[in-house]
């Protein structure tokens, strides 16, 4: 079911993620509650909000903010 829903929710250069893709990982991660903080479920883990993205791949994406947001505050 993953590679399924990795080889069609990935978009060729230049497009966007279809948005079903986006709500069907939302939904598979956390029901897309996003009341949903951060939790580490085993050492070294820590993963937030409704689609449990891990630190690290936040990281790698440049640690991306809302405005005025501190990327460098935990949760």
């Amino acid at each position: 079911m993953i590679s399924y829903l990795t080889s069609i929710c990935l978009p060729l250069p230049g497009q966007n993620v279809d948005p079903n893709c986006l709500g069907c990982i939302c939904e598979a991660s956390t029901r897309c509650n996003v009341s949903v903080g951060c939790h580490t479920p085993y050492a070294g883990a820590y993963f937030c909000g409704p689609f449990l993205i891990s630190w690290a791949y936040w990281a790698d994406a440049g640690k991306p903010v809302l405005q005025n947001d501190d990327p460098e505050k935990r949760g």
